[in-house]
Formats: structure tokens, C-alpha cells, sequence
């Protein structure tokens, strides 16, 4: 069994999303839930490529955490 968390990065998971902070606190919930259980977290992250602003390396790449 593992935990798939897809596009959760800053960029895309800021306070314009419906219901943020809702989000952002269950999901960590469900990560340390699963760390807690030895299940392992994959993180999928959108890039955009280099020179977009959203891509490796950039502070909104990052998971919102």
C-alpha cells in the first residue's frame, strides 16, 4: 500500500482554493497518518519547465506542507 499525493504543491494549493486551510490540514493529517504507519508517500509534482516560474527549484514548486 502507498499514499499518491498529486499536484499538492504551493502554487496550486493556496488560499484561493475552496476551503484551504480544510485541505492542507487533512492532508497532512493523512500524510503523517501514513508515515506513522511505515506506508510509503509518493509525491507527483505539475512542472511547467525551466524559466515558467513553476518548475524545479522554484519556491511554488515546492509541496504545500
Amino acid at each position: 500500500m502507498v499514499l499518491l499525493v498529486i499536484d499538492a504543491q504551493i502554487w496550486l494549493t493556496n488560499k484561493d482554493l475552496y476551503c484551504y486551510e480544510r485541505f492542507v490540514n487533512g492532508t497532512k493529517k493523512v500524510i503523517e497518518a501514513a508515515r506513522e504507519n511505515n506506508i510509503e508517500v509518493i509525491y507527483v509534482q505539475h512542472d511547467d519547465g525551466p524559466g515558467t516560474g513553476f518548475s524545479k527549484d522554484d519556491a511554488e514548486f515546492e509541496i504545500n506542507q
